[in-house]
């Protein structure tokens, strides 16, 4: 399951789509940036803000709130429980966010609770963890306990010793005990832990495992009863994929398109919400999650707020998505093909315009910074960009036709402000890279139920095919007018770089960076992506103040290599170890430029190539990279820094040479490098 993990360091390669659609008194562990709203006396649930950009559906589109579904129905009838609601909550902590996992266990224990509502938990946790402080009233444990949520108290009803969280009989036998010993009008599943959109979610550490989309299907199967709500507190999860793989088992599907931070959902709020108000219909829980879950982020995290998003989905709208989308690639297959089988320039590029453009300006979701797509891309805004890219009539039409079949799917949709007002559409799709070095990511999304019928896999494919071909045309992009406004620079001058980068097809990305001597070795310190609007010559501009940017925890001091990322932001590669001497994991930290600190880390598995939001402890280590100057992929690990004090400032650079260094890409991979000295006076 091994996934591109840092496209955008590299000179952008062809990237291409691989799209699925079808048919017992306590010492509480003290969590930076986790404060929750202490629970009413009277039990009345916690004022909670309004999200900063709700994101409704198209009027008259969605089910209203409050409708009852069929599987709600027969539901209503069977159950015999004197309960409103079961939370069940599957908690996959046996990884490096077990540290998140007992803070939200926290935030579920200082709810009100309320007779009418059973909020039940399995828990599996790290076998050789270090945290040793206690949950309420529950001491700190190394196994896998089932427990029973009640205000200020945590009930245990057994503990299962070693199990594999990621093993689907143990999900499915969970969800089974949970609906027969805690019977009522309507279950929410919530699946807490890593996620990885079309790859699944839960991973446990001491077996090695992680659940993916399939294994989650027969899971929910094996458990025999359909869900009013199924979850996930987990990365990337709100997805076409995941929603038509679990369309049998829920009514409506809730989650995020992007990444989530480490906070993840806020469970005291929502549980306040719900013990005063336990008659909540499906809809109203799920909305009331997704404003306490972006309210949350607002309040303790306002900075990772900015970009995050939460969809309410009606899982029974999904066969309308799934044969909309159908659609849309049948025709955009056609828009590609017809007339170019033997002119592949005009082949290359159509291509180059109804993908590589249209995702340039689509919401990309799990990047690791400019020209990543990461794991998916938002549906809706690639439909339509795509369709606006060809100027097609057919595929315009069916765009639109596949928009509105996702309008009437989307519930409710929250999203932070940093979209200013273009809010993504609610459901992701799948941005895979293509090529020999990616065959196992589509060889795996291939084996997804109903994969085949959309076609968008075998369009993947046949359009990697034809950029391959593009070899037979020996394209070459080439760098033109690289100049400087000077070669020398002094203390408080800035320099600027332009040029060109031009091809006689279709130039898709150009990266730009610094470059130097360090430590003996020819390194890049920064690097980002100029390209906005595609085509056959593409003019960049950039400016060099002779600083550069350096990560301290007060004790070491590192320059170390950047990459711009979203405005304000900037991202830095590493190694993270949570604990010394653990195996350590490929990361990268999101900071803020202005403040200099660490917003974010994601954990990208060397394994599974999920991405996930960590919570550093107080011992967490992260040692950034510089990458060889001269291949821009061999890492050069730096000294480790503790995570939870580093800060990223910026500072003048040494006296001395450095290279402004130009990379440029055509359709066909085709690359091009260019570089101008200049030389950096005695400060």
């Amino acid at each position: 399951m091994k996934r591109p993990t840092r496209i955008c360091r590299l000179p952008l390669l062809l990237v291409l789509l691989a799209i699925l659609a079808a048919c017992t008194d306590v010492t509480r562990p003290k969590e930076a940036g986790r404060d929750v709203t202490p629970s009413p006396a009277s039990g009345a649930p916690a004022p909670t803000a309004q999200p900063a950009t709700p994101v409704a559906p198209t009027p008259g589109a969605a089910a209203p709130a409050g409708a009852v579904s069929p599987v709600q129905q027969v539901r209503s009838v069977e159950q015999t429980g004197t309960a409103q609601w079961t939370i069940l909550v599957y908690m996959a902590a046996d990884n490096n966010l077990e540290d998140s996992s007992l803070a939200n266990l926290q935030q579920m224990a200082d709810a009100a609770s309320s007779s009418l509502v059973n909020v039940v938990v399995q828990v599996t946790r790290d076998p050789a963890s270090e945290i040793t402080d206690s949950i309420d009233n529950l001491p700190a444990f190394t196994t896998t306990k089932r427990l029973l949520v009640q205000h200020d108290r945590l009930v245990e009803r057994s503990d299962l010793g070693k199990i594999d969280s990621s093993d689907p009989a143990t999900l499915a036998d969970f969800v089974a005990w949970g609906e027969r010993t805690f019977p009522a009008q309507h279950y929410l599943l919530d699946l807490s832990d890593h996620g990885g959109a079309w790859q699944g979610c839960c991973e446990d550490d001491a077996f090695q495992g992680f659940m993916d989309l399939p294994a989650i299907q027969r899971a929910l199967k094996q458990a025999h009863s359909p869900l009013d709500i199924i979850g996930f507190d987990a990365c990337l999860m709100a997805s076409v994929e995941v929603g038509l793989a679990l369309q049998p088992y829920a009514s409506l599907l809730i989650g995020s398109e992007e990444s989530e931070p480490d906070l993840g959902w806020n469970y005291t709020a929502f549980l306040n919400a719900l013990a005063a108000r336990p008659d909540l219909s499906s809809a109203a829980l799920a909305r009331t999650i997704a404003d306490t879950y972006l309210a949350g982020l607002n309040e303790n995290a306002p900075d990772e707020a900015a970009y995050a998003t939460f969809s309410v989905i009606d899982l029974q709208q999904l066969g309308a998505v799934g044969k909309t989308t159908a659609a849309f690639v049948s025709t955009l297959s056609h828009y590609v093909n017809d007339g170019t089988q033997t002119n592949l320039p005009e082949r290359l590029r159509r291509i180059g315009q109804v993908f590589l453009q249209a995702e340039v300006e689509t919401p990309a979701f799990g990047t690791a910074g400019p020209g990543d797509l990461g794991y998916a891309l938002d549906l809706a805004a690639l439909a339509r960009n795509a369709a606006v890219e060809s100027g097609a009539p057919a595929l315009q039409q069916a765009a639109a036709d596949l928009q509105q079949s996702l309008s009437r799917a989307l519930v409710y949709a929250v999203a932070g402000h940093g979209y200013d007002g273009a809010a993504p559409g609610g459901l992701s799709i799948a941005a895979l890279a293509a090529g020999d070095t990616h065959e196992q990511d589509l060889t795996d999304y291939g084996r997804l139920d109903a994969a085949a019928s959309a076609g968008w896999l075998a369009l993947v494919r046949e359009f990697d095919a034809a950029v391959a071909s593009a070899s037979d045309l020996d394209l070459q992009p080439t760098v033109a007018n690289l100049q400087a406004s000077s070669r020398r620079l002094a203390p408080g001058e800035t320099i600027t770089v332009r040029g060109q980068v031009r091809d006689d097809l279709l130039v898709t990305d150009v990266q730009l960076g610094v470059a130097t001597m360090l430590n003996g070795q020819h390194v890049l310190l920064s690097q980002g992506s100029r390209a906005k609007r595609l085509g056959k010559q593409i003019d960049f501009s950039f400016s060099f103040d002779g600083r550069s940017w350096y990560m301290t925890d007060g004790q070491v001091t590192e320059s170390v290599y950047t990459e711009d990322w979203r405005p304000g932001q900037r991202v830095v590669f590493g190694t993270y170890h949570q604990r010394p001497k653990d195996n350590g994991t490929e990361a990268y930290c999101v900071i803020d430029e202005a403040t200099g600190r660490v917003l974010q880390t994601f954990d990208i598995s060397s394994e599974l190539g999920l991405l996930g939001a960590i919570l550093p402890g107080d011992r967490s280590t992260f040692t950034p990279y510089v990458f060889d100057a001269d291949d821009e992929v061999t890492e050069i690990p730096l000294k480790p820094l503790n995570l939870k004090a580093a800060k990223l400032n910026r500072s003048p650079l040494p006296a001395g040479a450095y290279e402004v260094v130009v990379d440029g890409t055509n359709i066909s991979g085709n690359t091009v490098s260019d570089s101008i000295a200049v030389t950096l006076t005695v400060r």
